[in-house]
């Protein structure tokens, strides 16, 4: 509410308290996320709050429990947020050829078949 009023001062009360609560509590709230990103636009303080508790404070086990919390778009944003937040060098690691054995399938030894 305070987004659409433009209150910055209840904006910033109400993302400080909510930072006080996941500290205290050490969780991440997911079940409100599709309430913030129907409530508050694009590049809202509100929705980047999340984003960031989304991307560095929540175990990311989380998406697999609960993957109906997570709006395409939040999704999107978080993808945009790590890329963004990852040290150069390692973005240039990949500009190289890679190592393909990370992504190959193991093959069955020769000598197990029958």
């Amino acid at each position: 509410m305070a987004d659409k009023l433009l209150i910055p001062s209840l904006q910033n009360v109400v993302i400080r308290e909510l930072e006080r609560l996941r500290y205290r509590y050490k969780t991440t709230s997911t079940r409100s996320l599709y309430y913030v990103y129907e409530k508050t636009g694009p590049g809202s303080e509100l929705r980047k709050l999340f984003i960031s508790w989304c991307a560095f404070n929540m175990a990311s086990t989380r998406f697999e429990e609960k993957p109906d919390h997570f709006p395409r778009e939040m999704l999107l944003e978080l993808a945009q947020e790590l890329v963004n937040k990852m040290p150069d060098g390692v973005k240039n690691m990949n500009n190289g050829m890679r190592d393909m054995a990370s992504f190959e399938v193991e093959e069955p030894d020769d000598d197990n078949r029958e």
